[in-house]
């Protein structure tokens, strides 16, 4: 008999309260005291009229990424209980709370349940597809039977003010630039927010309405596109240096 995987269960798991469009800068704060340029036309465009934070308005976190993963997990099972035949959990995020352990492992602690398969994948649009993709594969290798996909972001930690008044400032020094931020850097601030969800996959239809996966299809471009986001780091030009005289 053919092999198939199915999402079984859905669930998610949104911190605190949510926050309408006029609180947000109480929570994120205001680039150089001022409430943001952007934000209006930002917002007007997104269409979100409330969002949630992993923070308070102290700019002091409530939960780790680990603990919104946790949560979504949780909530796929009756009363938050986790089956002893879950064997793989696969985590997508693209702000985990460290480096080093990976993202999969502080979830697994989190949990606090039974020794299983962990995998962690690491990206940006697509991190949560890879996660599932991953659950899809191996159900349909037959290596598991029952699997746990969950995305989770905490990105409110990176979007708080103090990280762009430094900037801000700079604008001040060049006679040729108003004391603002640019837009691209801006408006991201009105569009990212934090949560986490999970699906169980399982190698047979069960529940009120299971889905089966009919495929999972990826194709990176990044042998040919420029970089377009990232984070911690400055776009630079790549230099290449001749070593001439090494290999004799």
């Amino acid at each position: 008999m053919e092999k198939a995987a199915y999402i079984n269960s859905v669930s998610a798991y949104l911190p605190n309260s949510p926050i309408a469009n006029e609180d947000m800068e109480d929570y994120i704060g205001k680039i150089g005291g001022n409430p943001s340029r952007v934000r209006s036309i930002v917002l007007r465009q997104n269409g979100i009229k409330t969002r949630y934070y992993g923070l308070d308005k102290n700019q002091s976190l409530t939960h780790s990424n680990a603990e919104l993963a946790k949560e979504a997990v949780c909530r796929l099972f009756e009363n938050g209980s986790i089956p002893d035949d879950l064997t793989l959990l696969a985590c997508g995020t693209s702000t985990p709370d460290q480096l080093l352990p990976s993202h999969a492992s502080m979830v697994h602690g989190e949990l606090a349940n039974y020794p299983m398969e962990i995998f962690s994948s690491a990206g940006v649009c697509l991190t949560s597809l890879q996660a599932l993709k991953i659950c899809y594969s191996n159900i349909l290798a037959g290596l598991h039977q029952k699997a746990v996909c969950v995305a989770s972001e905490l990105t409110s930690p990176a979007l708080v003010s103090k990280f762009y008044d430094p900037e801000y400032e700079a604008t001040h020094d060049n006679p040729d630039k108003d004391p603002c931020m640019a837009f691209e850097k801006d408006f991201m601030r009105f569009m990212l927010s934090d949560g986490a969800g999970a699906v169980l996959v399982q190698d047979y239809p069960e529940g009120v309405c299971p889905l089966k996966i009919e495929w999972v299809d990826m194709t990176s471009y990044a042998n040919e596109l420029p970089t377009c986001m990232f984070m911690a780091s400055e776009l630079q030009k790549r230099t290449t240096q001749k070593l001439e005289g090494v290999l004799s």
